[in-house]
C-alpha cells in the first residue's frame, strides 16, 4: 500500500485499522443503523473486505480521493488494497461485477454509506426531487408558467445526484440511489412524519413502563 497510516485519520469510520477477524458492522455501530451492511452477501466476497472498499472509494476522507481523481483507477485500486487479487490482468468475475455498478445488494452498501456519511447533502437532494415534482405538476396543470424555475430545479438535482455520488455515473449504482431517494421520500409525506410521531410515542411510553 501506497499511503502512511496517518493518511486514513480523516474516515468516518477506521476501517484501515479495524480488526478484519471479527465484522465491521459489529465494530462500528453506525453501519447497524441500515440493514444493507448486514444483508447476505456471498461469502467469497467476504463482506469486511467488501465495506473497507467501499469507505476507501466514497468515503470523504479517503486518501483515494484526493489520489485517483480518476474514478475507474480509484476502484481498482481500493480494490486491491481492501484484499482482493487480480487473476491476470481482471479480478475474479464476482469482483469485475462491483467495480460495473451490477451488484445490486453491493449498490444498495454504497448508498447506505454515503446516506451515514453525506447525511445533509443526501437530505438536500430528497428535497430537490420533491420540489422538482411538484414544479412539474403545476405547470403541466397549467398553474404555473415556471418553466425557468423548473429548468434551474431540474439541473441542481442533477448537480446533487453528481455531488452525493461523488460524480460515479454507474447505472447500477443510480439504480440503487433512485430507489433509496423514493423510499426515503415518502417518509416526508405529513401523514407518514405523524405516523412516525405517533410510533415514537408509542415507544416512549413502553420503555417508561419497563
Amino acid at each position: 500500500m501506497e499511503f502512511a497510516p496517518s493518511d486514513f485519520n480523516r474516515l468516518m469510520i477506521d476501517v484501515y485499522n479495524a480488526d478484519m477477524s471479527v465484522p465491521f458492522v459489529n465494530q462500528f455501530h453506525q453501519l447497524q443503523i441500515y440493514t444493507e451492511f448486514s444483508d447476505i452477501i456471498p461469502k467469497k466476497l467476504e463482506r469486511n473486505k467488501i465495506i473497507k472498499w467501499i469507505v476507501y472509494v466514497y468515503d470523504k476522507g479517503s486518501p483515494y480521493r484526493d489520489k485517483y481523481k480518476n474514478l475507474t483507477q480509484r476502484k481498482v485500486q481500493a480494490m486491491i488494497d481492501a484484499g482482493y487479487g487480480l487473476e491476470g490482468e481482471f479480478f475474479p468475475k464476482e469482483i469485475e461485477d462491483i467495480l460495473q455498478g451490477k451488484n445490486e445488494r453491493v449498490c444498495n452498501m454504497i448508498i447506505a454509506y454515503i446516506k451515514l456519511h453525506c447525511d445533509a447533502e443526501y437530505a438536500h437532494l430528497i428535497l430537490l426531487e420533491a420540489m422538482y415534482f411538484q414544479i412539474y405538476r403545476e405547470v403541466l396543470s397549467g398553474i404555473t408558467q415556471k418553466i425557468g424555475e423548473l429548468e434551474k430545479t431540474k439541473e441542481a438535482y442533477t448537480n446533487a445526484i453528481h455531488t452525493v455520488l461523488m460524480n460515479d455515473k454507474d447505472k447500477g449504482l443510480l439504480s440503487a440511489l433512485y430507489k433509496s431517494i423514493n423510499n426515503d421520500k415518502v417518509k416526508l409525506r405529513p401523514e407518514d412524519i405523524a405516523k412516525s410521531i405517533r410510533e415514537k410515542g408509542v415507544e416512549k411510553t413502553v420503555e417508561e413502563l419497563d
